[in-house]
């Protein structure tokens, strides 16, 4: 990222008042991104995909103006780009992202003091470098993989074809064959009715 354009978003993320829990009114994220390859939609789906609001919730998002001391609101790249034109010299950006049902009006955050700007922890599980941070179990005894042992039957030779492919039936439909002397199917040259006797004995005198 661009020095110059990369900034660090603190998130003050509210739930639905309704259906969070009510000893935490809110926790804190933060967030860095890139002003020249962030646009709105992206960065509220980044959000939501990562912290998911409850069915038919929608996303408010809000930022603090610490000129006018206020949460203007955020619906478009105009005002995000706006937003980060008035944090150049900082480079830190507080803001409050709120769920909340479609019937309820969205309250303007309040604004910032030592008691609520406290960051929460979130807790989380740090990720395994390598296989060394695996638990390790030992049950006195070593399970080997199973031997690898021949099938019983004749080894297939040939691939077998897709149904999609041609002549790819594995049931063979009757009259397939063509009789070599009257050039019709579903009977064999020996048994052939149609041709020349003539023919049907130099085969026999072939065989």
């Amino acid at each position: 990222m661009d020095p110059k354009s990369t900034y660090l978003l603190k998130i003050r993320l509210t739930g639905n008042p309704k259906k969070r829990r009510k000893e935490f009114s809110c926790f804190h994220i933060t967030k860095v991104v890139d002003s020249d390859l962030c646009n709105f939609k992206d960065l509220v789906e980044t959000i939501v995909d990562a912290y998911p609001h409850g069915y038919n919730e929608i996303v408010s998002v809000f930022y603090y103006d610490e000129v006018q001391k206020n949460f203007p609101q955020v619906t478009t790249d105009q005002e995000l780009l706006a937003m980060f034109n008035k944090h150049v010299d900082s480079k830190e950006v507080r803001m409050t992202i709120t769920y909340s049902e479609p019937t309820d009006v969205v309250s303007i955050p309040e604004s910032y003091t030592q008691q609520n700007a406290e960051v929460l922890d979130i807790p989380s599980t740090p990720s395994m470098p390598d296989k060394s941070q695996w638990p390790q179990s030992d049950h006195g005894y070593f399970m080997h993989p199973p031997l690898i042992k021949s099938t019983s039957g004749r080894r297939q030779n040939k691939r077998a074809k897709g149904c999609t492919e041609a002549n790819g039936s594995t049931t063979k439909k009757k009259g397939s064959h063509q009789c070599p002397i009257c050039k019709d199917y579903g009977h064999r040259w020996y048994n052939c009715k149609d041709g020349d006797p003539k023919d049907i004995a130099a085969m026999l005198a072939e065989k």
